[in-house]
């Protein structure tokens, strides 16, 4: 049968990336003789023109993958596909696997894919194909007789050597932002151990059973950057796993064969916890050129008692300090407008990315996300407003008490610009960085300044890079 997956990626610091979920599940629905195409969608269309492409392609499918903040244009979506094409239509991704009834809210849209899939789509394309009831298809919900049917999750993949490689060809890759970086990206890993309250990770190793987080065999990732290098003929590679340094046994094999078979620079994310000499200097070894950390916030509160991170600000330091005694570049994630935080403490996270000198900073404005942890507790203490937005690139969506919404645009804005007077702060001769520290603090933590730089200088724009 045919498939046409529907992938919108246009939002702020979505510049149109490779997404392995999409690639991976094409890849195991053309093993099972199925013809699959991807409408990519890198800026916002008319739903007319949406309509006029997906009955170009004549599906008996169409699949839509969403992030909670591209649903409101998927909903609109699959309503103008609706009319013009008597079509089911699924909707997978990370949305669907946290939010299954409110995708299933939106009337044009049939079924909803909750977790991995690759082994429901073949299984649930197969039933279509034949004809036979879809009812009882599990890691699909979907409405039937009034109602809706909640099947159970199928264990995860437990070998990911099982799977095929993921299916690169339907991407448009010199459309791709990883063709203009001349890089191609990896996923070595699936899965995330730690319980980060502002993350999915917690929600997700809750609703599947088995083994949550899971690598492929070294052997494996070899051999499909060997035919993916071959093909694309990249600078660089960038994994894009959690964490790719969490198993040291593997990554102890993984850095040998790569150094030796594969020869290509790389970048990776890691966590400050697991990075020691063996582990950096294994990584500089095989080529790893930049590593991205999140640092997330510089208070210890915040960091500790609200995102449930267990790291120090020593640790921080001394993982960043680490990589740049080995040679290798650092980002570090950040984020502002955090529940509870106050412009002092966003200031903390700003002094410490002066102090730990990271060589890129990514910021984003936080975003309670539906099922994690913090979203609870900001609906709970009535944080939570109707805004919506197409990135976590673009506002706050949360009105607290602490915090203007005016002092979290300006602490986005104009971080990087913050970190570097900051740095020189700390430069000074010591009996003067106190002093220059307190000034800075009281300066930056006024109201109005942000009120007035947000209101009246022109808007700095930012992205995730």
């Amino acid at each position: 049968m045919r498939v046409v997956f529907v992938y919108p990626d246009f939002g702020i610091g979505s510049k149109g990336k490779f997404y392995n979920g999409i690639a991976y599940i094409s890849a195991v629905l053309k093993e099972h003789g199925h013809a699959v195409s991807l409408i990519h969608l890198t800026e916002a269309i008319q739903e007319g023109e949406l309509t006029h492409l997906v009955l170009k392609s004549s599906p008996d499918l169409v699949a839509l993958s969403s992030t909670t903040n591209m649903f409101p244009h998927v909903e609109r979506y699959a309503r103008a596909i609706k009319k013009g094409l008597d079509t089911p239509i699924i909707c997978g991704g990370v949305h669907a696997t946290l939010d299954p009834q409110s995708v299933l809210e939106c009337e044009a849209i049939d079924m909803a894919c909750v977790g991995e899939g690759e082994e429901a789509m073949a299984e649930l394309c197969e039933r279509l194909e034949k004809g036979q009831e879809i009812n009882d298809v599990r890691n699909i919900w979907l409405r039937m007789d009034g109602g809706i049917a909640r099947n159970p999750l199928r264990p995860l993949v437990e070998n990911l050597d099982s799977l095929p490689f993921p299916d690169r060809d339907i991407f448009d890759y010199e459309r791709l932002e990883d063709a203009r970086l001349g890089r191609v990206a990896f996923m070595a890993s699936r899965g995330c151990p730690y319980n980060c309250s502002f993350c999915s990770n917690h929600e997700l190793k809750k609703i599947y059973p088995g083994r949550y987080v899971r690598f492929r065999s070294v052997e494996n990732v070899i051999a499909e950057a060997k035919k993916v290098i071959k093909e694309y003929s990249p600078r660089y590679a960038v994994f894009h796993d959690d964490i790719l340094t969490l198993n040291k046994k593997w990554l102890r094999t993984f850095t040998a064969k790569w150094a030796k078979e594969v020869d290509l620079p790389f970048s990776c994310n890691s966590r400050v916890n697991l990075l020691d000499e063996e582990v950096v200097g294994a990584l500089k070894e095989a080529g790893c050129f930049e590593i991205s950390m999140g640092l997330e916030s510089g208070n210890d509160f915040v960091r500790g008692q609200v995102l449930n991170r267990k790291m120090s600000n020593e640790e921080i330091k001394n993982a960043f300090a680490l990589c740049r005694q080995y040679g290798i570049k650092t980002v570090s994630y950040n984020m502002v407008g955090l529940p509870f935080e106050s412009m002092t403490k966003m200031l903390d996270t700003v002094k410490l990315n002066a102090m730990v000198k990271s060589d890129n900073l990514q910021v984003s404005i936080f975003y309670p996300f539906p099922r994690t942890r913090l979203y609870d507790v900001c609906k709970e203490k009535g944080f939570l407003t109707d805004r919506r937005i197409n990135s976590y690139f673009e506002d706050t969506v949360l009105e607290q008490p602490t915090l203007d919404k005016n002092q979290v645009r300006f602490a986005f804005q104009y971080f990087d610009v913050l970190v570097k007077i900051y740095s020189i702060c700390y430069s000074l001769p010591r009996f003067l960085v106190k002093i220059c520290e307190k000034v800075l603090d009281g300066i930056f933590s006024s109201r109005s300044l942000a009120t007035i730089i947000i209101g009246y200088v022109p808007r700095k724009s930012r992205s995730s890079g």
